[in-house]
């Protein structure tokens, strides 16, 4: 039940639009982007391959030792988009898009968000 409100708070959140989102960013390939995620820090880069674009989102908490890292590594190919969910006393969702242009990052979360 509780995993159901949450999702569906986080839908309502993506679909909500600007409101509390920060501008997206688009970045080019080995170019990394920084993400200040309540609790967490974000870096977000990706690089070409034959496949797709991998894309390398690596998070971890503020405070905490760098043991409690976690990396996620996905291929995009055009158009394609994954959206990661970070929860804590905030819960930001991280919609990282290939566009013709770059990466796109969207960030949507409590309005306190910076990016770097």
């Amino acid at each position: 039940m509780k995993t159901t409100i949450i999702a569906s708070l986080i839908a309502a959140l993506l679909l909500s639009g600007p409101m509390s989102t920060a501008q997206a960013d688009v970045v080019k390939p080995l170019q990394a982007r920084s993400l200040e995620l309540g609790d967490y820090s974000a870096v977000v880069y990706f690089h070409l391959t034959v496949a797709g674009w991998e894309v390398v989102t690596t998070l971890a908490p503020r405070s905490g030792s760098v043991d409690d890292g976690m990396r996620y590594v996905s291929l995009l190919t055009p158009g394609e988009s994954q959206t990661l969910l970070i929860g804590g006393p905030d819960t930001y969702a991280v919609r990282l898009t290939r566009a013709p242009n770059g990466l796109t990052i969207d960030v949507v979360g409590p309005p306190s968000l910076a990016m770097r």
